[in-house]
């Protein structure tokens, strides 16, 4: 998983949110987190604002299901694909 990608949603989460850092790790979803719609769209805002990427989420069940690790990667692959760079798997 790109950790610093991974460092940077947890900030969010934790700095703009307010969830607590003990309970954020990589396989925890959104939904785990009480993360609720107006939470998500604010988080959807400041990536945007941020890392100059708009996720495209077509429905909040897709992303409360998602993990903080999965979104994470969805989120590096993104930033890779907008600068022509892929992704190391590895």
């Amino acid at each position: 998983m790109p950790e610093e990608m991974y460092d940077k949603v947890v900030s969010k989460l934790t700095g703009h949110l307010g969830v607590p850092a003990d309970q954020v790790h990589p396989d925890v979803t959104f939904q785990d987190l009480d993360v609720d719609s107006l939470a998500l769209a604010e988080l959807l805002v400041i990536v945007e604002t941020e890392l100059g990427v708009k996720p495209d989420l077509t429905t909040q069940v897709e992303v409360t299901s998602l993990t903080v690790g999965a979104a994470a990667r969805t989120l590096e692959d993104m930033v890779a694909e907008r600068r022509g760079v892929a992704r190391d798997v590895t």
